[in-house]
């Protein structure tokens, strides 16, 4: 859900307590009485309350209504307003044509989107897929940031790639792993954004990954998993 601006991963719990979190911070909107110390998004009431006064239930179901249709047409326009601006983005980007240089796409994240998107970048055409890789580390322009794109780069500043057999083999180097690194989706999203940039050549039918000489770094990252030697 939205709430003041920010999306949120909403958690409803039996004591109607609603706990909001994006990786940085916890909120706690509604929670019993004797233990809340944070507003109450809504009212509050117990079921012999009610039962006195059904009113009350009434005014309550009003209230959660409002918001609900609230955060429905916050969602409406701002999917609105991403499409309009993205799609000019990108018409705008199309139309461009920049001599020896390849139009690529680069795969980066979109909060609120369910498939990973991408920004358009002109590379040179020789070694095009590790030049798309690069554009992915140099980051996002403010035009970018504004459109609502994220990159999980997580510390990873120089790579090596080969294709072999269709498949790209991507080796990601780093001093410090932990820099900006928040969350296990942040590895996720990394991984994938990698990947489906590198598929959209025609020579890469898949990419394999590697970070610091590790083939599982994904669950080494988070979990006691002995680490796997990178095979290439």
């Amino acid at each position: 859900m939205y709430y003041k601006n920010k999306s949120y991963e909403a958690n409803i719990f039996p004591n109607s307590r609603v706990q909001l979190s994006n990786g940085n911070e916890v909120i706690n909107l509604i929670c019993n009485k004797d233990s809340c110390s944070k507003p109450f998004l809504w009212g509050f009431a117990t079921e012999s309350t009610i039962r006195d006064n059904p009113k009350l239930a009434d005014a309550m179901m009003t209230k959660i209504s409002s918001i609900y249709n609230y955060n429905y047409n916050y969602n409406y326009n701002y999917n609105y307003n991403y499409n309009y601006n993205y799609k000019t983005y990108l018409n705008k980007m199309s139309k461009q044509s920049i001599k020896d240089k390849l139009a690529v796409k680069v795969y980066f994240i979109k909060p609120n989107i369910d498939d990973y998107v991408y920004v358009i970048r002109h590379v040179d055409k020789d070694s095009p897929l590790k030049n798309t890789i690069q554009e992915y580390l140099n980051g996002l322009t403010p035009e970018e940031k504004k459109l609502g794109f994220e990159s999980s780069n997580f510390g990873n500043e120089n790579f090596t790639v080969k294709i072999e057999n269709h498949i790209a083999k991507i080796h990601f180097t780093s001093n410090d792993l932990t820099k900006d690194l928040r969350s296990p989706q942040q590895v996720i999203d990394f991984t994938m954004a990698i990947i489906v940039t590198a598929e959209q050549f025609d020579t890469v039918n898949d990419a394999q990954i590697c970070v610091n000489n590790t083939y599982n770094y994904e669950i080494t990252f988070f979990a006691n998993e002995e680490s796997v030697d990178c095979p290439f």
